[in-house]
C-alpha cells in the first residue's frame, strides 16, 4: 500500500512593506498538499502555523473572514494558502502567547469579548496587554493542544460550535476534551 504522506521542503518569502518573513516548511503533506504533521513542542518566534480542529480535520483552518468592515470574527474556513490562516505565537511569558495573523499583523490579536453574559465569544482585536489575548498552550499528548486563555483560566477551552461538516462558531466552551476543544499548529 502506498502512503500519501510525503516529505518536502519549500520556502516561500513573503515581502509586506518593511517587513520581510520567511517561513520553511518540512511538514508532512497529503497527496492534495495539506499540512498533516503537529507541532512537537513550544511554538517557534517568527513561525506562522495553521491551526486545524481534530472535530474538522485539515481541510478547514482557523481563519479571521474578510468581510470589508470589521474583519475580525475568527471563522473555520476551507484550508488554502490565506495569510489569514497563518498565526504567529509571541511569548508573553509564564507559558502564555499573543496570537495574530499574517494578514493582520501584530496589531490585531484573538481575544475573547468581555460582554459580562457570555464572556466567551472570539473575536480579532486591538492587541493590549489583556487577559483575554493571553492564550496558553496545553498539550493533550496525541499530537493535539487545549487552548485557554489567562482570562477565563483552563476550565474554559478554545472550541467550534456544531457538529457535522460546516463548523460552527468559535468560542470558549467548558473544557471536557471533546474533539471541537482540540487544536493541532501545522507547520
Amino acid at each position: 500500500m502506498r502512503s500519501f504522506v510525503q516529505r518536502y521542503r519549500f520556502l516561500i518569502g513573503l515581502t509586506l512593506g518593511s517587513l520581510s518573513v520567511t517561513m520553511a516548511d518540512t511538514t508532512a503533506r497529503s497527496a492534495d498538499g495539506m499540512a498533516t504533521a503537529p507541532l512537537q513542542a513550544a511554538p517557534q518566534a517568527m513561525v506562522y502555523y495553521r491551526l486545524v480542529n481534530a472535530a474538522h480535520g485539515v481541510h478547514w483552518s482557523l481563519d479571521i473572514r474578510n468581510d470589508d468592515a470589521l474583519n475580525n470574527q475568527p471563522v473555520l474556513a476551507p484550508s488554502g494558502n490565506f495569510s489569514g490562516q497563518y498565526w504567529r505565537f509571541t511569548r508573553f511569558g509564564d507559558g502564555y502567547y499573543r496570537m495574530t495573523t499574517l494578514w493582520l499583523g501584530e496589531q490585531r490579536s484573538l481575544d475573547i469579548i468581555n460582554d459580562g453574559r457570555t464572556d466567551a465569544t472570539a473575536v480579532l482585536a486591538d492587541s493590549a496587554h489583556v487577559s483575554g489575548q493571553q492564550w496558553k498552550i496545553t498539550p493533550l499528548g496525541d499530537g493535539s493542544v487545549r487552548l485557554t486563555t489567562r482570562w477565563r483560566g483552563d476550565e474554559m477551552a478554545l472550541g467550534v460550535s456544531g457538529e457535522g461538516t460546516a463548523p460552527g462558531q468559535l468560542m470558549l466552551v467548558r473544557a471536557d476534551g471533546a474533539e471541537a476543544q482540540r487544536w493541532k499548529l501545522l507547520r
